[in-house]
């Protein structure tokens, strides 16, 4: 009985052995042709495991629908594929739901969902997941922060060997967070291994880690270096008696009593790892002091921190978002930039640093409260923006406040401001005027714009979101764009740079040299949006630059594409706000028939938000979801290229006479538009290219289904809109779209 029971066991393993075998080797072969690039086939195969309840195939195709790979892109159906993935306990399925839930993409944004399915990732071992989880907690995102929690997923990714999960490691111990205390050379050594684990990883997310990694490190081993202690990374600490000063050194105590306990400017000694955290919820400060401190966050990123005792000490930090002249200048200046600090002091041996010459010291006295007071300056700039230090006591109580004050500097530091654990629903708007798109926009929130026809070639669009309170305003796109030309010598001969042209009825254009990217906005749109204004920094983003240039190439069209972003501040009648914006820029010349001196540019693409400052990380975030959840109707964008197409050919016929330097730049214009649609060209003519797969012929065929049939032996082509073949009496082969 016992070697009939054994035989029937092996004769069931047998059976699921061969039953599995089948479904593996399907996968296999899916997997083999998506390697191939053979992404056509691959979705029909990965299609029909998934249907039968593959958890791999299924994931696959999650993927190929987030992507558009082999079909078009469709983030609902991503979401559907994965969550069925993820429903059979698959880790990759999870963390790329977690992904969609944290951008909004085929489901509502939510960052306890996307903490959610990161954790459930995590908790099966997937070490991208394990980092997410400690990024979101350390963040405030999806649920309350949670540094300790935090730490430990961190470390869980670490023990993997995750550069991204040491590097965290190594910045709670330069900033003693998550229960550790300030541990500079503890930060050092993760930081380097971090180095190490990116440089050798095959994985993109972890080798990006590799030079903030590099950046911590150089700069706490600068800051541990011998000679003046640091202040904020790298900084020298200000103070009088710092090593190489030449100005004099405060008078001492005359009593050697003037230390002992319960006498005036003595501190209690506290051990640091005991101090307090202050932490702002709006401006992202973080400062540790001793037990007795108040710090009083001032906004913009500026402190000021005093001491309970009788020494009058004071620390503080004024962020200065335009710092004219140099850091000698600003130092000097201390009186008027921290009135409240100090009061009508003498500012003496303003000089730079040696070793870092955007950095100036200043030695400090004034009076309060009738007593001798002395105390540090320390400015640097960057730029525009600038960073003012000061330190202060009475001078009688120096050396005992002066080293505690020092820590507290070293302490402070800037972390993200925590969002809402979930951004406000969001709802699909789409464009009034053509339905020619649709973007994600707050529910309940005020939306206006859409399309406007200024010719028939000029289209521009413009969406101005707002918030109930009014302290937030979102704004994709822009009316008062124009199509522009630069100011050749064939313009000017007419008329002037600044100036509208339009001959014999071709598009109205206005002449401007070009302006790339973030100068676009700093030099020309934002002092007419927003008047008076701060920028904070302007930086170009050469690689979406190059990216989008590339793709103008691979068309034949020798376009110079310039993008950029800028951060700003402006006084408006609701009060101070903070702003963000970025644009692309395209410049079109060099063609056959263009002179030397000519060339069309435009502004493809222009977004920004204008907040109160403590709302903007919640606008950064919900322009961040607009712009990426932006869908473009297919049918109108067909319909609108046969448009153009068709008032350039009139424009053309009735205006032969019109000068060869306008007709040229319409031409060029109207084929860059058929250029820029690609594919979709052969659509507006009712057209499709379909390949043979099996020899690799291709030709174009009338665009009248789905799917589409070749007759086995023949040239003849039959359409369906269904996959299944059609249902006819000879052989047929199915051809493939191409794209």
């Amino acid at each position: 009985m016992a070697r009939n029971k054994n035989r029937m066991a092996l004769l069931l393993l047998s059976l699921v052995l061969l039953l599995c075998r089948p479904a593996q080797a399907g996968l296999a072969s899916a997997v083999e042709l998506y390697n191939a690039r053979s992404y056509g086939d691959a979705f029909r195969e990965f299609l029909a495991l998934a249907q039968q309840g593959n958890r791999e195939a299924q994931a696959y195709l999650g993927g190929m629908y987030r992507d558009g790979t082999g079909v078009q892109q469709d983030y609902a159906a991503a979401f559907s594929w994965y969550r069925k993935a993820a429903e059979q306990s698959s880790p990759e399925a999870r963390i790329n739901l977690g992904f969609l839930s944290e951008k909004g993409w085929g489901c509502s944004q939510s960052w306890a969902e996307a903490l959610r399915w990161y954790r459930m990732a995590a908790e099966q071992g997937h070490v991208q997941a394990q980092t997410n989880v400690g990024y979101l907690l350390q963040a405030g995102l999806g649920a309350n922060r949670d540094d300790p929690q935090a730490l430990q997923w961190f470390q869980r990714a670490a023990d993997q060997g995750s550069a991204r999960g040491m590097y965290y490691i190594g910045k709670f111990h330069a900033e003693g967070r998550g229960g550790l205390n300030r541990d500079p050379k503890a930060a050092v050594e993760w930081f380097r291994r971090s180095e190490q684990a990116a440089a050798a990883s095959p994985v993109e997310y972890e080798r990006n880690n590799l030079p903030a990694a590099r950046r911590e490190r150089e700069a706490l081993e600068k800051e541990m270096a011998p000679g003046p202690a640091g202040v904020g990374g790298a900084l020298p600490v200000p103070g009088p008696s710092a090593p190489g000063s030449s100005a004099p050194r405060p008078a001492q105590p005359r009593s050697s009593a003037a230390g002992a306990p319960g006498t005036t400017g003595q501190m209690a000694a506290e051990p640091i790892a005991q101090w307090k955290l202050f932490e702002s919820k709006t401006s992202g400060l973080a400062v540790r002091h001793p037990s007795g401190w108040r710090v009083e966050d001032r906004g913009q990123g500026a402190f000021r921190a005093t001491g309970p005792d009788r020494s009058n000490a004071v620390v503080a930090v004024l962020p200065l978002e335009n710092l004219p002249g140099s850091p000698v200048e600003a130092v000097q200046a201390a009186g008027r930039l921290f009135p409240d600090v100090f009061e009508s002091p003498t500012v003496s041996s303003a000089r730079p640093l040696p070793e870092n010459p955007n950095a100036a010291l200043a030695d400090i006295r004034y009076a309060r409260a009738g007593q001798r007071c002395v105390g540090s300056v320390l400015g640097i700039k960057a730029g525009r923006q600038g960073m003012l230090y000061a330190i202060a006591s009475e001078e009688s109580a120096w050396p005992h406040t002066a080293p505690t004050m020092k820590q507290v500097l070293k302490s402070f530091h800037y972390i993200a401001p925590s969002l809402p654990a979930q951004l406000p629903r969001m709802v699909e708007w789409i464009e009034p005027t053509e339905k020619a798109f649709s973007l994600p926009v707050p529910a309940g929130w005020r939306v206006e714009g859409g399309l406007k026809r200024v010719t028939a070639l000029d289209l521009r669009s413009e969406v101005k979101v707002q918030s109930p309170d009014g302290r937030i305003h979102l704004q994709f796109g822009e009316l008062s764009v124009p199509p522009m030309v630069l100011p050749s010598r064939a313009y000017l001969a007419f008329t002037r740079e600044g100036n509208w042209t339009s001959l014999q009825g071709v598009q109205p254009v206005f002449i401007l040299r070009y302006l790339p990217g973030a100068h676009y906005l700093t030099d020309y749109y934002l002092p007419q949006r927003l008047g008076a204004f701060q920028v904070l920094q302007r930086r170009d983003l050469p690689d979406l630059a190059q990216r989008v240039a590339a793709q103008w190439r691979e068309m034949g069209v020798p376009a110079r594409v310039d993008a950029g972003e800028v951060f700003c501040s402006a006084n408006t009648d609701s009060g101070p706000r903070k702003g963000y914006w970025t644009a692309q820029t395209k410049l079109i010349a060099g063609l056959p028939g263009m002179a030397a001196d000519e060339g069309n540019w435009h502004v493809d693409f222009l977004a920004g938000y204008l907040s109160a400052p403590e709302t903007e990380p919640l606008a950064q975030a919900l322009l961040g979801q607009m712009i990426t959840g932006q869908r473009i109707n297919l049918q109108w964008a067909l319909a609108e290229q046969q448009l153009q197409a068709r008032v350039g050919q009139i424009i053309t016929q009735g205006n032969t006479a019109i000068n060869d330097i306008i007709t040229r730049h319409q031409h060029e214009r109207t084929q860059l538009m058929d250029r820029a649609y690609g594919h979709l060209t052969r659509s507006i003519s009712g057209q499709v290219l379909v390949r043979d797969p099996s020899t690799g012929a291709e030709g174009v065929v009338s665009n009248q289904g789905n799917y589409y049939w070749k007759i086995r032996g023949t040239s003849q082509v039959i359409t369906s809109d269904s996959p299944s073949p059609p249902l006819i009496n000879q052989s047929i082969d199915r051809m493939d779209v191409v794209n």
